[in-house]
Formats: C-alpha cells, structure tokens, sequence
C-alpha cells in the first residue's frame, strides 16, 4: 500500500472517468473547474461516447490514456464503477475518488458492492475516496477537483473535511464566494469506504506548511485508538475543529442511512475528542466562527478579557457570556485608565473594564473607537479584546481607517469585534474582515465572539503556553 500521499494532492495528472460536455454533470463540472482555476498537470477525460470535452482529448477507457495517471475521479452509475476500478488498478493508479453514490449508505447490495470495490483497490495498491462524495481540493496546486461549479475561489491555509458530500460543496461555495477567509485543502470524504480523515492528516495535512487549522465534520470515527494517537499529534502543532454528529438516537438512525456509518457512543466520542486536543463544536456556523478566529488570531496568552462597548447592556451581556465560557474580566491598570480619561472621557466619568465609551462620543466617534480600543489592545494585563461596535448615526466613524492602524498590535494579541445596529454594520463588517480580524455581525455576535475567544484560551492552554 502507498502511504504517501502526495500524489493524490499534488498529482501530476487526473483522469475524470465520466467527464461530460453537459452543463451541470458532475463530469463536466470536475472538468471546468480543473481548467478554470490554472490546475498544471495533466487531465484526461474519459467518456466512450465524446471525442473531446471542453477542448481536451477525450479517451474511451482509462486504458487508453498513454501516460502514468496519478488521481482518477470516478462519476459514472454505481454499477459500472466495479469495472472502472478495475481498469484503473490495471493502468497502476495510485488513486482515485468516487463520486458516485448508490453504495452502503443505500442498499445492502450497494454495501455488498462498495466492499467488493474496496478488495480490488486494495489487492491492486489503489487508495480510494468515497464513494458518495464531491471530491477534493488542493488550491494551492490549483486542484479543484469537484462536482459543483465555482464562480471564484481564492486559496487559503484551512483544510476542511467533511464526511457529507453535498454539505462540503455548499461550504466551500460558501467560504469561496462570500468569505474573506480561503481554504488550503478540502475532501469530501462520503461513505469513508478506505482512506479517511485520520489517514489524510497524518499522511499530508499534519506537515503541509499551507495549512494552519483543520476543521472537520465527521460521523463515525473508524479506529478511535489510532484518531486520539494521530490528533494528539497534530494538535500539538495546529488546532483541529470538529463536528461529530450523532449525539441522539435519532442522529444516529440518521447517519445510518446518509453514508452507513456506526456512530459510537457520544461519551466515548467526547472523551476521545478531549485526550487527544480536538475542539468539538455543535454546530456549522461554530466550526466556521472558530476556524476562522484561529485563522486570523494569534494565540492569547491567558483569560483575561478587555472590552469596549458603545452600549451598557451589551457589557453587561458580555460580562455574563464571557464568564459563561470560561473567561473574566481583566482589571485594568491605572496607567491605562488615566489614558483613557484623558483623551476622551468626560471629567466625571471614571474608566473601568468594561469601557462603555457612548458617555464619550462628543469627543468624536472615530477618536472614541481608536483611543479605547488601542488602550485595551496595549494594557499588559489584557489578554484579548472583545469590541461591540454599535451601528447608529451618532457612533458611526471609518471602520477601516481605524482598525488599520490596529493591525500590528492584533498580531499579538487577539481582537475579535462584535457588531450591532443598522445597516451600516454591514458596511464595518466587510471592512474589518477584509483587514483578517475577526468580526461578527448580528444579535448573537458577541456570544458567538466570547465561545471563540473561549476556544483560543483552551487551546493555548492545552499547548502549554498558559501557566496555571
């Protein structure tokens, strides 16, 4: 068996058994977006009925082919992938991803069907994919090699794994054309049939240089002795963030009939998740908040919270929220709050964490935001800064022009900005995300803000890098 997998992220080339000149095939979508996002190897399309796909030398048979084939990408009907497997093992490729769905997650005969597939790969030294999947992203070698359409795609250092094929492409469309955050690596890894996630990251993901957090949705763990000994591992390095479904009875049926998997039980799950330093998350919207927090931020270096609010309910919800997931309130020092005071508080009113700066506004919007946030982000005894902006008239200022000038220091230390209000926020939250700090928008962004500065602390806690 290959353990090196290389080749199935940086192949040389990729042959796409079931490439189609028909819009919305999967074929033709795997093909599209090879050629669209400057993919530099070799790609073969292999459909016994077209002679040319898309501009490219179509070849009846993966046989046909008259080069070596690193990666083939399977999208034909179930029952004819058997033969293509076959043909594949005979030409020695070293691996392919099966698109095709109609296997264990369906049928007991598809189940029959997948295990036969799984022997012959096995026995011929192929690794495969899937089945009942999407397919696989290295956009760093401009491997997009998936069965949906991007209009756009911009790469970065996340990898993303999901074990559910249509909800990986809707993520990564999602993060590729609406986020200012990329992906590095993404597989979509359906019924988990050979390799699986635990294989990719410690044959790849764990040593890639490009990739600074992995995230992973998962519904099954195959070998719960080799998953912990592998993340700790590789937690000891990057953070790993993971969705594991199936804490009901119900989830569990679920998951039985979506890719066929057996869900252990969930206390075993959480205490595998805890000894081995992954962050378990409960929902989409989580994984996406914490990987991107973990993408941007540095890590702090303890608990302790400064927060600027424009609003004395939201410090009081904050307070509440931060102590909730495991944080407190820093106490300033007394160089900071003469600072403060100072610059743009009025004579009456003393400064105090949190720093409700409204009561100062006469002193210009765009001063109040800069001067509080900047004294927070420079008091030695602050950890990490949580800012709540307010979106009305009377607070607004240039979003841009000031968190710019905070780039250097959010080096160091994390801020992460909550925003209320009206529709200019929508306007602060594309500014600031555009400068990679971590905002949040909306009537839950600060307790989605205080679970992620919670999932910085714990992980630089269990890295060592706090005392006590």
């Amino acid at each position: 068996m290959n353990s090196d997998l290389k080749a199935l992220f940086e192949p040389s080339s990729v042959a796409v058994i079931g490439a189609s000149s028909v819009e919305g095939k999967a074929g033709n979508a795997i093909v599209k977006n090879l050629l669209k996002f400057g993919y530099r190897g070799k790609i073969y399309p292999i459909n016994p009925k077209e002679k040319e796909i898309l501009g490219l030398k179509c070849y009846p048979s993966i046989k046909d082919v008259p080069d070596d084939v690193d990666l083939v990408l399977i999208a034909i009907p179930a029952p004819l992938v058997l033969r293509a497997v076959k043909e594949c093992v005979e030409k020695k490729v070293k691996y392919g991803v099966i698109i095709s769905a109609g296997f264990k997650e369906a049928t007991e005969e598809g189940a029959r069907l997948q295990e036969e597939i799984v022997k012959t790969a096995r026995e011929g030294g192929m690794r495969l994919i899937g089945p009942n999947c999407l397919g696989i992203i290295n956009a760093h070698k401009g491997l997009i090699a998936v069965a949906v359409d991007f209009e756009n795609f911009k790469k970065g250092s996340i990898a993303f794994m999901s074990q559910s094929g249509i909800l990986a492409g809707a993520l990564a469309k999602w993060i590729a054309e609406t986020q200012k955050f990329g992906i590095g690596i993404s597989v979509s890894l359906g019924n988990k049939c050979d390799l699986d996630e635990v294989d990719l990251i410690d044959g790849y993901l764990k040593d890639n240089p490009n990739i600074k957090v992995i995230g992973i949705y998962s519904e099954g763990i195959k070998d719960g002795k080799r998953f912990i000994e592998v993340m700790r591992e590789v937690t000891k390095e990057k953070p790993v963030i993971m969705i594991k479904s199936g804490r009901s009875e119900e989830g569990v049926k679920a998951i039985l009939s979506h890719t066929g998997s057996l869900a252990g039980s969930d206390e075993i799950v959480d205490a595998a998740l805890r000894q081995s330093g992954v962050i378990r998350v409960e929902s989409f919207e989580e994984l996406m908040d914490f990987v991107k927090v973990f993408d941007y931020c540095p890590l702090p270096k303890g608990n302790r919270v400064g927060i600027m609010t424009t609003s004395g309910a939201s410090s009081v919800v904050a307070i509440d929220l931060i102590s909730k997931w495991g944080l407190r309130l820093a106490n300033l020092t007394e160089e900071t709050r003469k600072w403060v005071e100072k610059e743009i508080m009025p004579p009456w009113q003393p400064a105090k964490n949190p720093l409700d700066v409204w009561i100062a506004m006469g002193a210009g919007a765009e001063k109040v935001h800069r001067v509080s946030i900047e004294a927070l982000l420079r008091d030695p005894n602050v950890d990490m800064v949580l800012a709540i902006l307010l979106a009305l008239p009377a607070a607004y200022f240039d979003a841009k022009k000031v968190f710019s000038s905070f780039l250097d220091m959010a080096k160091e230390k994390p801020l992460l900005v909550s925003i209320q209000g009206d529709r200019k926020g929508d306007e602060w939250f594309r500014d600031i995300e555009e400068l990679r700090i971590p905002a949040f928008l909306g009537p839950d962004s600060v307790d989605r803000a205080a679970k992620a500065m919670s999932a910085l602390y714990r992980y630089s806690k269990y890295l060592g890098k706090i005392k006590g």
